[in-house]
Order: structure tokens, then sequence, then C-alpha cells
């Protein structure tokens, strides 16, 4: 602790809080300026001088010039920066969007009173092109200071042969398009002078325009343009390639399902004796709150527990609210995952316990914890290349650093604007990629063609079964042991259902025989069949156990994927 103190002290002290680069006035400020046509679009060689007083101990200047002006970008060179009163003149220098940063001075050493600096820079492509007339509409101290100017001059230098147009050269004072004119111009031979007549405030600057007859300048042609901004984009694309090829590269490699059967026959069980859950995670890489909604009712189905619906009167109409009752806990038919849930709805987890389903921290964390624990399992058992859940949360946190380490390189310059596009261009490709780059091995894709087939088998109704079993290429002419339909069959199935977006489908077809309320589900109605109760879990019972575990939820955030 007593290091970390020193080390502090030695710091503030080698860094006064009271010294910085804002506290002084500009007592003059005097431009030189020398327009050729060694860029077409014209050259200007600029020498600025400054005479300061500083009013406290600073540590320098910052000089804002522009990198884009009247709707096309300069070319800029700082050729020289100094002092004749001898402060420190060293410089850096920082890119923004339209402006180039000089930072003037010393981090270390600080400077007061009346100090002079000399900037020396080149600027090309400074002349506007219009139909009449060729222009130079330069600020001569540009708007970005804070600081008060007490005095601010040019003059510019015209090359041999450059006629004026139209009217004399004109001055503006003020901020930024103001047409205040507190300034005299005056012109001899092939020098323009203008001079302020008043202190100029913080972000006021001194403008000069002057116009030009047509031919001496010439605009840039296509390839030249192209030429000009070539940079930009190449560094733009660099920042795409660094992001979305690897990704590409990474999802063409490891993100790809291999090729399956390719033709899917009606199934009437699950593969592998998957349980719901499992098989929805095999489908969409994902475990749904969807699919902890089927678990609960195949545990119901099962006889673990009873489902209670029932209608609560509000202020205005009503809603129905859920309540789970423990009928079995022996958890010894019970997979891991299962017992999971179980325990985080049942907190003593003795028969006869009762629970409201609403939402709760236990629910979201055992929500969080089978994700995991499911995608690993299935992992480990062989159908997924990698586990789906780690393998995307890797490949983001290591996108996240390269972006991170791109962002701050390019920020600590201040990149121009094409770099940054091609580093979040990239990083939304490569996120697309990364997304797709869950895969399933050869017996994921099996056991997926398999309940794909079983969905097949669930959401085509008899009528439209029995025309296919009749076309050429019937996909169940192959396939023709077809399960008698029974209340047994409709429960045993109703979880797959659920998990594959099929279940009011799939209670239709049992519409004439499944008349009588199950056991194990309490419900409120006045007239029963398959196809109304398919619909109340799909439209009213599962919304409230997703709830329950919302908070947990990544069903807004699947990975996708697969072949």
């Amino acid at each position: 602790m007593g290091a970390v103190i020193g080390l502090l002290v030695c710091l503030s002290a080698a860094h006064p809080v009271s010294a910085d680069v804002n506290d002084f006035v500009v007592s003059r400020f005097s431009a030189d300026e020398t327009l050729q046509n060694y860029d077409k679009q014209g050259t200007l060689h600029i020498v600025e001088r400054l005479n300061v007083q500083f009013n406290d101990a600073n540590h320098g200047i910052i000089r804002v010039l522009p990198s884009r002006y009247k709707g096309h970008r300069l070319q800029l060179h700082i050729n020289s920066v100094t002092s004749p009163s001898g402060a420190p003149a060293s410089y850096s220098t920082s890119r923004n969007s339209d402006t180039l940063e000089v930072k003037i001075g010393s981090k270390t050493r600080t400077v007061t009173g009346r100090q002079q600096y000399v900037i020396d820079y080149t600027v090309r492509n400074v002349i506007s092109f219009y139909p009449d007339h060729d222009e130079l509409y330069w600020d001569v101290n540009g708007n970005g200071w804070r600081q008060q100017f007490q005095a601010v001059d040019v003059q510019l230098h015209l090359p041999v042969g450059l006629t004026i147009w139209g009217n004399r050269p004109r001055c503006y004072t003020g901020s930024f398009g103001s047409m205040q004119q507190s300034c005299t111009l005056s012109m001899g031979g092939d020098t323009i002078r203008a001079e302020t007549t008043r202190t100029l405030s913080g972000g006021e600057t001194l403008t000069m325009v002057t116009g030009f007859t047509k031919g001496y300048f010439t605009p840039s042609t296509p390839a030249e343009t192209a030429a000009e901004y070539a940079p930009d984009v190449i560094v733009g694309l660099s920042m795409f390639a660094l992001l979305s090829v690897p990704a590409g590269v990474y999802w063409y490699t490891r993100g790809r399902d291999p090729k399956g059967k390719g033709t899917i026959v009606p199934q009437y069980s699950a593969p592998d004796d998957l349980r719901p859950l499992e098989a929805g995670t095999v489908v969409d890489f994902k475990t749904d709150t969807r699919d902890i909604s089927a678990t609960l009712i195949d545990l119901a189905i099962r006889g673990y527990i009873t489902i209670i619906e029932e209608k609560k009167k509000k202020l205005i109409g009503s809603s129905l609210a859920y309540t789970l009752r423990m009928r079995n806990a022996d958890a010894a038919g019970l997979v891991a995952h299962e017992t999971k849930l179980l325990r985080a709805l049942f907190p003593a987890y003795t028969e006869g316990e009762e629970v409201v389903v609403k939402q709760s921290t236990a629910l979201a964390s055992a929500a969080s914890d089978v994700r995991s624990q499911v995608a690993k399992d299935l992992t480990t058992r062989g159908y997924f290349r990698q586990n789906p859940y780690t393998q995307v949360l890797y490949y983001l946190i290591f996108l996240g650093v390269i972006v991170g380490i791109a962002a701050y390189m390019l920020g600590s310059v201040h990149a121009l604007p094409a770099a940054f596009i091609g580093l979040f261009a990239g990083g939304f490709v490569a996120f697309v990629f990364i997304a797709h780059t869950p895969s399933r091995t050869s017996r994921g894709v099996a056991a997926n063609e398999h309940l794909q087939g079983l969905k097949m088998y669930m959401e085509v109704a008899e009528a439209e079964r029995l025309k296919k079993l009749q076309a050429p290429d019937a996909p169940y002419a192959s396939n023709a042991h077809e399960p008698v339909k029974t209340v047994e069959l409709f429960e045993k199935l109703l979880p797959y259902a659920m998990v594959l977006g099929v279940e009011k489908e799939w209670g239709k077809q049992f519409e004439t025989l499944y008349r009588t309320p199950p056991e194990w589900y309490s419900g409120h109605w006045t007239a029963f069949n398959a196809a109304y109760f398919a619909a109340s879990l799909s439209d009213n019972m599962s919304p409230a156990i997703n709830s329950a575990f919302a908070s947990a939820s990544s069903s807004s955030s699947g990975f996708g994927g697969g072949g």
C-alpha cells in the first residue's frame, strides 16, 4: 500500500494538475501562405507564427488542422514545428475523420509567460471547382480553438499567371457560417493581405475567399481520386479480412455437418432414446425454454409431477396460473438434467409438495446449468464435433480480443472511418460465421434426420399421409410400420412434438380419440379434446414456464449453425 501511495505522489508531482494546454491567449497569429499548382488541384504552403501568452504553467498547445475541406479530402503534411522562444516544440499527430490534431509541447516540461511557435506545413487538393470559377476558401486560424485571438492576419502569395476571377477576394470573421466582416483586406502585386479588426473568441476564425479564372487548376481524374482513397480502402479491407477470413475458414473447416442420407422418411419414435430436451438441442444446437417446457410435460406424463391449471380473476378479465405438484420423488428413473430441473422447482423435494410456476433465481440458475450440462453430455456421446455451448463462447471471446486490440490501435492514431467501417463490418461477418460454427458428427446428423422424420410423421394429417403413400416417390412406402394411434402414443410423442414445434398438428390427429383429460394435468376447460389440449399447452402453459426460466434464457441468442 505504501508503495502505491508513493507512486501516486510521484505521478502527481510529475504532472501538476494545474498544467494543461488550454490556459493561454494568442496575442497574434500571422500566417504566410503560398499557392502553387504543383498539385493540379492546388498546393498551399503555410507558415503560421503564433505569439502566445500563457497565464499559468502549461505543457503546450494543440493546433487542429483540416484533413477534409469543402467536400473534398486534403493531403496534409507537417514540415516542421519550432519555437523561437525556446518552448518545447516536439509534436505528435492524431487523425480524426475530418481533422489532424497536432499536439505541440512536452508531457514532462511546462512553460509560462510569452512564448512563440512556428508551424510549417503543406496542404494539397485545396481548390474547389465550380462551373464558372475555381476557388480557395481557407480558415486562417481555424475554429478549433478555445482561446481568444487578439489579432489574426494572413498574406496569400499567388503564382504568376493566375488571374483573380470576378469580384475582389473577401474575408469573414466569426464562427462557422458567419457572414461578419470584422476584417480589412488589401492587394498588392501577387499578394493578398487580410487582418482582423476585433478580438476573436474561442471557436471563431478569420476566413479568406479568393476566386480564380478556370484553367490554371484542374479537377482530379477518376483514377487520381481512386488513388487518393486507395490507402483508406486498403486499410478498411485489411480490417475486414482480419476478422472475417479466420472466422470463415473456421466455419468451413469446423462448422459444417457431414453429409447424411439426404432423404427424410417418417419415423415413429425418438432416436437413441434421446429425451425431449436432448432432442431439441440436437435439432438446433441450443436448449430452449421450449425444450424445458416439453421436459416438464414429459415428467408429468411419466408420473413425476402433476400440472394444475387455474383461472385467476383480475381487476380486468382473468388469467391462467399454473401450479406443479410432486407425485414421485424417486429419482432412479431420471437423467441428470431432469433431476436438476425438479430439484430447482421443488426445494423440499418431497411427494405432495406444490409450487407456483413463477420466475425465480433458482430456476434461472438451473436452466443455465442444464444448457451447459446437456451440450457437454451430447458432445461426449458423439452428437456434436465440439461443445456448441462453449465453442461459440470461446470464439466470441477470441473475436472480442481481436476487435479490442484493433480498435485500440486504430483509436490511438484516430484512424480514418474506413478502418472502423472495415473493423465492424468484418466483426459482423465474423459473428455470422461464428453463429453457424456448431456442427454435428455423423451420429448427430443421423439423429437430426431421424427427428425430422418424426416431425414429418406428427405434422402430416391422415388424408395427406394416404395421398403421399400413393405418390411415385412416396416417403412413407419405405417405412410403413406406422403404430396404431392410441392415447399412450399421443402422450409419448407429445413432448417431442413440442420441441419440434408441431404439437398443435399432432393434437388434431387425436381429436376423436383423446377426449378425457389426463390424470397428470388438471386444466380449466368445459369440453376437452386433444387439439384443444395441445393448443393450451402451446399458447398458455409454455409461455408461463418460459417466463419462469426467462432470466437465464438463451432462446433469443441461439447458435443457429450446422450443415
